[in-house]
């Protein structure tokens, strides 16, 4: 019998894998000279990483729109990063590349990301080979995974911490869950729940090991990019304050309250997210004494991109690939099939509408209603009663 293969390596050869293909696409540009990308929401990232280089500002938009057009950005106005600090450790290397290849390269390392979370989550979840061809055609159609490499967006990344937390978790090398999980502070407004459950998950269980591995890891990013721009914290912290993200129209609930009863109350954004800290707090203490991380982070997924205060933009919903991978394997192993049939025609169709609204150039705002239908259908997909099926049908 053949010796099993760790996680860890596992994951080893996808990111060999991706470096390779790095490699090779770096070589057929060369040869076929392909200079140009469109140019799309990656140079917030590029541009935001050639000035840190510099020791400039990279949280200002006066120094970072000549850098932006002069690479091809047709808008009035820069496009701006506001993940933290830390998040400039991740895009530093890509500022020393040009755009182009920067760009090239920023895909591949998605692509490969994206790939491996998929890969994690079909080992997480246990699902038979059977259907794992059903999950890569979900995944392939799911409107996130197309639309944020198409549109250079880190979110990638986060996603690549919460799968690398549920495998590392599953393992019990918690301290490394947590150094791993450190990437979703990239965006730490997205999956705020699962820092409520992590924070009561680790008061209950008193790892403070692992509380101070996740916080060590952060600290030692944000001081990479200190090292070549002493200021960048309080940069920062004067553009979060004068050019606020919450200026932005976003696609969640609380977006959909400021449009409707006005746009001037921004505390309106925070409602949701207010009453799903709520939710999250009795959540964990209802499921506390049988508590696993596989089967409860799909829902923490879901409840926080429902509920985000800002962002939660149709791209970030990339995250939910978990929660998409779980809901196949629960109506494959519980619901009818005529159920499944429903399901998937169901998912189907909003993926079609998000892809048709996109071609039309439909405003984000109008997206709000994806959330909870991926929510809806996880829920149809779990809350069913077993079927009794032909194990011969498959």
């Amino acid at each position: 019998m053949g010796r099993a293969v760790s996680p860890t390596k596992r994951y080893l050869r996808l990111v060999l894998l991706g470096a390779l293909s790095v490699l090779l696409f770096q070589q057929l540009q060369k040869s076929t000279s392909i200079r140009t990308w469109p140019v799309d929401d990656f140079v917030e990232y590029w541009a935001a990483a050639r000035l840190q280089l510099a020791g400039m500002n990279p949280y200002s938009p006066d120094a970072l729109f000549p850098v932006q057009k002069a690479v091809g950005w047709s808008e009035s106005s820069p496009v701006m990063m506001w993940n933290p600090p830390w998040t400039l450790a991740l895009v530093l290397p890509f500022g020393a590349w040009d755009y182009s290849n920067a760009r090239l390269i920023w895909l591949l390392l998605h692509l490969a990301v994206l790939v491996g979370c998929v890969a994690a989550c079909l080992r997480s979840y246990e699902v038979p080979p059977r259907i794992r061809w059903v999950v890569w055609i979900c995944v392939l159609i799911f409107f996130p995974f197309l639309f944020v490499l198409r549109a250079g967006q880190i979110t990638p990344m986060v996603g690549l911490g919460v799968c690398g937390f549920l495998i590392f978790e599953e393992g019990h090398r918690y301290r490394r869950a947590a150094a791993i999980a450190a990437l979703v502070t990239i965006k730490p407004h997205l999956l705020y729940l699962l820092w409520v459950a992590f924070l009561l998950w680790v008061l209950d269980r008193r790892l403070w090991r692992v509380l101070s591995a996740g916080a060590f890891t952060v600290v030692a990013a944000t001081l990479i990019p200190l090292a070549f721009n002493g200021k960048v914290l309080q940069q920062y912290m004067e553009a979060a304050t004068i050019h606020s993200p919450l200026d932005w129209a976003t696609p969640t609930l609380g977006g959909v309250l400021r449009m409707l009863l006005g746009t001037e109350r921004a505390w309106l954004q925070f409602v949701p997210s207010v009453v799903g800290c709520v939710w999250g707090v009795f959540h964990y203490r209802q499921h506390r004494g049988s508590w696993t991380w596989r089967e409860q982070m799909p829902l923490l997924l879901l409840t926080s991109v429902l509920t985000s205060s800002y962002g939660a933009w149709t791209y970030d919903q990339v995250v939910l690939l978990p929660a998409l991978v779980a809901a196949i394997h629960k109506a494959d192993r519980n619901a009818s099939k005529t159920r499944r049939r429903v399901l998937v025609s169901l998912f189907l169709a909003a993926n079609v509408t998000a892809f048709v609204m996109n071609l039309r150039g439909v405003n984000e705002i109008w997206f709000f209603w994806m959330a909870p239908v991926w929510l809806s259908l996880y829920w149809a997909a779990s809350n069913v009663k077993t079927s009794v099926r032909n194990q011969s049908t498959g």
